[in-house]
Order: C-alpha cells, then structure tokens, then sequence
C-alpha cells in the first residue's frame, strides 16, 4: 500500500520541477528583449542617426554613464504570482536626464491589471526629471513587482542608449 503513494509523491516532485523550469526559461526568453530607439519629436537626432546596439551582458550602467538623446522603448517580463506578466517601457532621453515616459501594461489576470493600473498613475513622478543613471524604483504605490519590471526595462534601455 506505501508504493502508490510513494509514486504519487515522486509525480508529482517531478510535475512541480518541470513546471518550474518551464516558468523560468518562459521568462528568460520573453524578458530578453533589446529596447528599440524611436524617432522622436523633442530628439535633436533625426531618426536615420538613431543606431541600435547590440545587446551587452552587464549588471549595470555607471552612474556617471552618458547616453544618448532620444526615445527608446523596449518590453520586458516579470514574474508575479500569477504567472509571468508583461510591461512595455518607452523614454525619451534629453542631457541624460528622462523628459518623457510612457508605459503600456499586458496583464493577464485582474490582480496584474490592477497592479500595473496604479504603478502607472503613480511613477512619472519618481522617473521624469531624473537621470537616467540614478533611477531605481522599490515600491510604486504598493505595485513591488511591477517596479522591478519596471526596473529591468529601464537596464535594458541603459545599455541601448549608453553613447
């Protein structure tokens, strides 16, 4: 009577790991995303002399890091309980300093809409009028995972716009 029982515990370890890994590598590929330079109106570069980099392994940008004037925009995943959630991020950049933001949510359960809802009426004003460099989000009107989302988009555009 313990083999069945035993087997089941075994079952379902193995369905637990496997879907954990399923969830990892589902982020790892949808959170890898290169953020994509865009013409913009207040940039003093014309769009031809906007370039895209190539993607650079790095932890972090140098606080003392110049970047390139201009609007970028990239999307990048998170995780929350619910599942893998998504975020797509657009700055412009002016002197390294962010003038304008916009960010669009893909939530995929009503808890992320309402998540990604109140970061979104809430960030600007920790994000416009900073330097690019210095801008790490904690917790956006109680919205923690949605900032890091936040948080890994804006990597992502640091390495882009680096000059």
């Amino acid at each position: 009577m313990d083999t069945p029982k035993r087997s089941n515990k075994a079952v379902v370890a193995i369905v637990v790991i496997a879907l954990l890994a399923a969830a990892t590598t589902g982020v790892i590929f949808l959170g890898g995303k290169k953020a994509t330079p865009v013409a913009s109106a207040t940039s003093d570069q014309s769009p031809s002399s906007v370039t895209k980099s190539s993607p650079q392994p790095t932890s972090s940008v140098s606080s003392d890091a110049t970047y390139k004037d201009g609007s970028y925009k990239t999307m990048t995943s998170y995780m929350t309980p619910g599942g893998p959630e998504s975020i797509t991020v657009t700055v412009t950049i002016a002197g390294g300093v962010i003038s304008a933001t916009d960010m669009q949510g893909n939530p995929t359960t009503r808890d992320a809409q309402e998540y990604q809802d109140i970061f979104l009426s809430e960030y600007k004003s920790s994000v416009v009028g900073k330097k690019l460099s210095d801008i790490s989000l904690d917790r956006i009107a109680g919205a923690s995972l949605t900032s890091n989302g936040f948080n890994d988009a804006l990597d992502t555009i640091r390495i882009d716009a680096k000059a």
